[in-house]
């Protein structure tokens, strides 16, 4: 079984779900060889088919693409019209019981000339208790029948829809299409008359998630193109929200921290973060790493005229990279010179994500310094504490490519529902 991805929440369970927790996917923090733990990447993809995120039908909240799905021109071979994006995790809790909430977004193209029932189908990756895999999988045809609207988006809250049954080890397909997540759990190992089904309970893993099309949708000549977003999963009552962009919503950071120019000195890179819990406004950002590696100037570019800034910070946990903040500084009026290096002031109603300054100077080692400053609803402060052990890292990009950075892996000064402080290694 492959490692798992971030995913939603799914619902069997009658409890409220938490607001989601919205993750934006992009293609910068995609894998297509699906090596990565808690990555989306494109998966299954034939001959025929293909998979990517676009801008033709933008969804979501940044409104800049969605996951676009189809057949290539025609003719094409039958049986390999047949294309998937998936995400895996390796999270004991999330159970088939413990299932709060699972939905999504398609849009089927008016072009398409596959019958006309056919839409983007959704499935989810289970392990039983006796390590039985297979996959349970929603389609629309077999919700309400009939022809699928075409041109517009639909949402569909699944989680009490039907769902089939692909087993694998060995490979067969349980022909039982009025089964919903609850009867699954409750029967046993089902059977169609011909297969027999694993048996499921709720301890059963959903380990990943998949959405695409196909395969035998097409005889060949006939197409098909389609779009998803938005793809939600609940467990516990705890959800989380795909919005699938074809843009990063980040300028200038990467996926995961970059190796950068760095301190020289431990202790000497504090940051602050803190989440007030009743006014957005009165959160609040320092990042202050000083004594750095040296730096000469020309590295900094010329922000009072090309060269764009952002700052970003991540965690790691199990390994995987989250960013968690990202803040931009464009190169223009809010930069101005200074001896050794630059420095950037945006007044309250200026930057919109709550940066209010930056100073950054050249120098030889040890002299090299960095202080960056936000404060506001606009800075999206993530929800604290920090996951205990996890590493933390902050880092200042510009659009030349030079990079500064600190990282946070000691255990920090403060770290709790309001507080993230850490002096820096």
């Amino acid at each position: 079984m492959r490692n798992p991805a971030c995913i939603v929440l799914l619902g069997l369970l009658v409890s409220a779900p938490a607001p989601a927790d919205v993750e934006t996917v992009s293609p910068i923090n995609t894998a297509p060889t699906l090596v990565e733990p808690l990555v989306w990447g494109e998966a299954n993809v034939r001959t025929g088919a293909y998979i990517e995120l676009t801008s033709s039908q933008p969804r979501g909240d940044g409104l800049t693409g969605s996951i676009e799905m189809g057949t290539l021109p025609a003719p094409i071979t039958p049986g390999q019209d047949k294309a998937d994006f998936e995400v895996f995790w390796d999270d004991d809790s999330r159970t088939l019981g413990s299932l709060t909430s699972l939905s999504f977004e398609w849009y089927r193209d008016a072009a398409s000339t596959v019958p006309a029932h056919l839409t983007p189908v959704l499935r989810l990756y289970f392990e039983n208790t006796q390590g039985e895999t297979g996959l349970l999988i929603w389609e629309r045809v077999y919700q309400v029948g009939g022809a699928a609207p075409t041109a517009s988006w639909q949402s569909e809250d699944i989680l009490g829809e039907f769902f089939w049954m692909r087993a694998f080890d060995p490979g067969r397909t349980i022909d039982l299409y009025s089964v919903d997540l609850a009867t699954w759990i409750a029967s046993g190992a089902l059977s169609d008359g011909v297969d027999t089904a694993w048996e499921l309970d709720a301890d059963t893993r959903i380990v990943g998630i998949n959405v695409g099309f196909g395969s035998g949708w097409s005889d060949g000549t006939t197409t098909f193109r389609g779009f998803v977003d938005n793809v939600t999963v609940g467990f516990g009552g705890e959800e989380t929200t795909w919005d699938f962009e074809s843009e990063p919503t980040s300028l200038l950071c990467p996926f995961e921290p970059d190796v950068c120019t760095m301190g020289t000195v431990p202790g000497k890179a504090r940051l602050k973060l803190k989440n007030h819990p009743l006014e957005d406004k009165r959160d609040l950002e320092k990042w202050a790493a000083r004594k750095l590696a040296a730096t000469d100037p020309g590295e900094l570019g010329d922000p009072t005229d090309a060269t764009d800034y952002e700052l970003c910070v991540w965690t790691e946990v199990d390994d995987v990279p989250t960013l968690l903040l990202h803040h931009e500084a464009p190169a223009g009026g809010g930069w101005k010179e200074r001896r050794r290096g630059f420095v950037y002031k945006a007044g309250k109603d200026v930057n919109p994500d709550g940066l209010r300054r930056i100073l950054i100077k050249s120098g030889e080692e040890g002299k090299a310094r960095i202080l960056v400053r936000g404060k506001g609803a606009g800075l999206g402060m993530p929800e604290l504490p920090i996951p205990e052990g996890a590493p933390v890292h902050a880092q200042l990009h510009n659009s030349d490519g030079a990079c500064w950075g600190a990282a946070y892996t000691g255990e920090p000064r403060k770290n709790d529902e309001r507080r993230f402080v850490h002096p820096g290694d």
